[in-house]
């Protein structure tokens, strides 16, 4: 009898303590989420690291700490997430402080989240701003980014060592990437490559100083990209971390899919959060996927003076806040969001209409017949993905040859009517240079070159 009525209390306790903890949750994003706290916010500027630049000179890297002047409790001010923006600029440009990085910090301390806009080291060898490509080697651009992802490891940890005097939750760290700063934070889904690729490691140091702020750890508790791509297509096998992806379909300088960054083969070669995701799917790891249709990298595009695509915008804040919150509650849930409100649904210039046509799906895309293969670049991995639209079925075939002109690969394809994907196994064992084709036997439908490194 005991027993029995011990076991009913248990059990009461048990369910008596779950709506208490979805209140606790729910309180706790009250404090932190989308309804404006205050509009006082305070700025403070201080260093978190002094290194050297790509001339080998010593330079000081600072953060601005933005945060809501309110009248909290300190059990509060402990709980508070950070949020730690980074700016664009295709690593040889751009600041903390642009208005663009501003209105993203002040958006979030107005939340109640404490905001850091911070610096990271530019630029490299025979670089020059003005040109689109920036001159230099694929090399030199890569050391440049490598030492960004160094100064993103060492602010965290500077920040998690300082959480007494600016109060906030060390395991609410979220790391928000523009552009090359989005880059920057993708980064951490697999960043053995540009490590090891160049000797980096050994010639610019270990991506984390194990010297500095040694006791405190770079983890962080959910990454956002926002029209970011990472150099790799797979995914570390110790990720874990939450990350959102903000992308339009048609972006022709950070790829949606996959390309060189800005089509420049001297800098490098990215893949985008279409590609992204089916890895991080494939691995049941939490992530999200908006997809806005028809936008470029106008996406990522707040002027000083003008803040373009207000829609957009306020979808990726909204998305944001939501994203954070599910988060914090241990909610986070994967999922695939195509945005086609408050744009014309209809591809920019130059946009690749395979992956704008497969995402968007506009309601007349007769006429539209075309096949693509993705990605070009293999590193270590084996699949490939096909993306078509066709106005009937079709059976080809996908050839792949050496530069000798010798099949090394011939797979057979059954291709529907409409919007379709797929994915294949290609294995290649050499490293060089091979050549691609769709035919159908009489037709070749597309062809190009693909590389395995």
């Amino acid at each position: 009898m005991f027993l029995r009525y011990f076991r009913w209390v248990v059990l009461l306790c048990f369910l008596m303590s779950l709506p208490v903890k979805a209140q606790e949750c729910s309180s706790l994003n009250g404090n932190f989420g989308s309804k404006i706290l205050t509009q006082n916010i305070s700025k403070t500027t201080q260093s978190y690291k002094t290194t050297q630049d790509y001339l080998g000179n010593s330079i000081k890297l600072q953060m601005d700490v933005y945060q809501g002047v309110l009248s909290w409790n300190n059990s509060l001010l402990n709980q508070r997430p950070v949020v730690i923006l980074f700016h664009g600029g295709g690593f040889k440009a751009g600041n903390r402080s642009t208005g663009a990085m501003r209105f993203f910090a002040e958006y979030f301390a107005q939340r109640g989240y404490v905001a850091i806009s911070a610096d990271y080291r530019l630029g490299w060898k025979d670089f020059d701003k003005t040109l689109l490509c920036g001159g230099g080697t694929t090399k030199d651009y890569l050391d440049a980014q490598y030492r960004a992802m160094q100064d993103e490891r060492s602010l965290v940890k500077f920040l998690k060592s300082q959480a007494s005097l600016i109060k906030f939750d060390t395991n609410r760290v979220f790391l928000f990437g523009i552009s090359s700063g989005a880059t920057l934070v993708c980064s951490r889904l697999e960043d053995e490559w540009i490590t090891n690729d160049g000797n980096r490691a050994d010639r610019l140091g270990l991506l984390e100083d194990m010297e500095m702020n040694n006791g405190f750890s770079s983890d962080v508790a959910g990454i956002l990209s926002f029209a970011g791509a990472n150099l790799s297509p797979d995914i570390s096998i110790d990720f874990s971390t939450p990350i959102a992806f903000f992308h339009g379909t048609c972006d022709n300088a950070v790829p949606y899919e996959q390309q060189y960054l800005a089509g420049c083969n001297n800098l490098g070669y990215y893949y985008g959060p279409k590609i992204l995701s089916l890895e991080l799917e494939r691995r049941n790891l939490c992530y999200r996927n908006y997809t806005y249709c028809g936008f470029g990298h106008d996406l990522a595009a707040i002027g000083d003076e003008q803040r373009t695509v207000p829609w957009a915008m306020d979808d990726v804040l909204k998305e944001s806040i939501h994203f954070i919150q599910a988060v914090l509650c241990n909610q986070c849930t994967s999922l695939i969001k195509v945005s086609n409100e408050g744009v014309n649904v209809q591809p920019v210039a130059e946009c690749n209409p395979i992956a704008f046509y497969e995402q968007c799906k506009p309601d007349d895309i007769s006429g539209v017949e075309a096949i693509s293969l993705s990605p070009h670049l293999f590193h270590h991995q084996k699949v490939a993905y096909i993306y078509s639209h066709f106005d009937q079925p079709v059976n080809l075939f996908l050839n792949i040859f050496n530069m000798n002109g010798a099949v090394v690969e011939s797979i057979a394809l059954q291709i529907p009517q409409g919007p379709y994907s797929s994915s294949v196994a290609i294995e290649l064992l050499d490293e060089g240079v091979y050549l691609y084709q769709f035919v159908d036997g009489k037709k070749i439908y597309a062809s190009g070159k693909i590389w395995k490194i």
